[in-house]
């Protein structure tokens, strides 16, 4: 007993027997008789002990043990009306022939010999053996272990054993039988054999796999590589031609007489004598030509930034003519003015409201410029004036009307640019007032940006 576990030792544990019929202590011996024998037991701890097994046949001719006793390793034995002694140094055992005599492989014989070599699908193997006992009245009991893929061993009377469906590997098939004093002995014959990997786990298959693969992925990253290039350059041209397009825009829009007329305005302040305000002239139109440089030097102006050039542009035009419009720039407060839009898309048509809408006017004249959100990526730019609408402006226009117009295809052209790039629509729209309210006057225009 150890702890609150007993050690049981019967006959699957190598006793000759599990029937108990008398049990003798002798030193770290038990010796154990039952009608098959005496079996001495020497245990030495928890799971731990060694058994010799002695037959009655090995003992001589009783056929049962009445009562024994043992003295000086000598067994002293009752049966029937006999006493027998035994010495038991001695052990009288036969020896017993033990071997392999049949092999099959898919239902079919094969020769028996070391190291056979089996396909792929000869995988359903048979083994065939035997011990031969003498004396042994009962069924043989066997065990056996195939390496590599039994740790224990797997107990049976049948004299042969079947492996269906083994896999590819090498394997040695281990065979015991149990003597009459229930020690094992060995087969004398260890079947090794190896079963074949299927052509598609071979080496060279596997090479070829792997060569293929690598031509495949080589060629889809080709492809990838390829396709991506081709976009890399369709985005470099668009970015050129946006490039080309804004510098193109940037000649049309600030149109030279602007700068010819300020430069005549501060002329006529100086020879006027209204020193102050040729002063204040200067000062506005200076700073409105230095934030103009300072924008060119990118592709993309911050908002805060076109809101302060519009503001000057305005300031310059207002006081040129004596303050005969009124104006007004809003950006709604949910707008980042951190945020960029594509520098000198407005001004454009800021200058055609002033100089062809509301110059061409008589009475009250104002311009609207208002910034409003549309999405995450984008905002609404409207330019609205109360001058003379569109319509009537292209009739009193004649010199510059190629020049205007250019203008507004080199934007058209920026925004289509932009949509592809950024998957949104980015639209201009530029209507005469009287179109959708015949009371009212003037020209509405409305442009989408893109928020860089």
């Amino acid at each position: 007993k150890d702890g609150s576990l007993w050690d049981t030792i019967g006959v699957k544990d190598g006793l000759i027997g599990n029937v108990c019929e008398k049990i003798i202590i002798d030193g770290d011996r038990c010796w154990v008789s039952s009608n098959k024998g005496l079996s001495c037991v020497t245990y030495s701890g928890f799971k731990k002990y060694d058994i010799v097994n002695y037959h009655l046949k090995d003992l001589g001719t009783p056929s049962l043990i009445q009562d024994y006793f043992i003295k000086d390793s000598v067994l002293y034995f009752a049966s029937g009306c006999m006493v027998y002694t035994y010495p038991l140094k001695e052990q009288r055992l036969h020896p017993v022939p033990f071997y392999v005599y049949k092999l099959e492989v898919n239902g079919k014989m094969v020769p028996i010999k070391n190291n056979l070599e089996f396909g792929y699908e000869e995988s359903n193997i048979r083994v065939h053996f035997g011990a031969l006992y003498y004396n042994l009245s009962g069924v043989v009991k066997y065990r056996y272990k195939l390496l590599p893929n039994d740790a224990a061993w797997t107990y049976t009377t049948e004299s042969s054993v079947l492996f269906p469906s083994l896999s590819p590997g090498s394997y040695s098939l281990l065979l015991q039988a149990q003597r009459n004093d229930g020690s094992w002995i060995e087969c004398k014959d260890v079947v090794n054999f190896s079963i074949q990997k299927p052509f598609w786990l071979q080496w060279w298959c596997l090479s070829l796999f792997v060569v293929l693969g690598v031509s495949m992925v080589t060629g889809i990253s080709y492809f990838f590589y390829s396709r991506k290039l081709r976009r890399e350059l369709i985005q470099t041209k668009i970015r050129t031609r946006l490039y080309s397009l804004e510098m193109r825009a940037v000649k049309a829009q600030m149109n030279p007489h602007f700068i010819f007329n300020s430069l005549n305005s501060i002329q006529h302040f100086i020879l006027a004598e209204e020193n102050e305000n040729a002063y204040k002239y200067l000062s506005k139109f200076s700073k409105l030509v230095r934030k103009l440089i300072e924008s060119n030097q990118s592709e993309n102006l911050m908002l805060e930034t076109e809101v302060e050039i519009l503001t000057k542009y305005l300031e310059i035009e207002s006081m040129r003519f004596k303050d005969a419009f009124t104006y007004e720039v809003k950006v709604d407060p949910s707008i980042n003015r951190m945020k960029k839009i594509p520098h000198m898309m407005i001004q454009p048509f800021v200058e055609n409201a002033i100089w062809h809408g509301l110059l061409n006017k008589k009475g009250e004249r104002s311009l609207i410029i208002h910034f409003s959100q549309l999405s995450e990526n984008s905002i609404e730019c409207r330019i609205e004036d109360n001058g003379i609408g569109i319509n009537k402006a292209k009739e009193s226009i004649k010199g510059n009307v190629k020049e205007k117009s250019l203008a507004l295809d080199f934007i058209q052209e920026r925004l289509m640019l932009f949509s592809r790039t950024m998957g949104f629509s980015f639209k201009l729209s530029v209507r005469d007032k009287s179109d959708i309210d015949p009371s009212q006057t003037g020209t509405e225009v409305l442009i989408t940006l893109p928020l860089m």
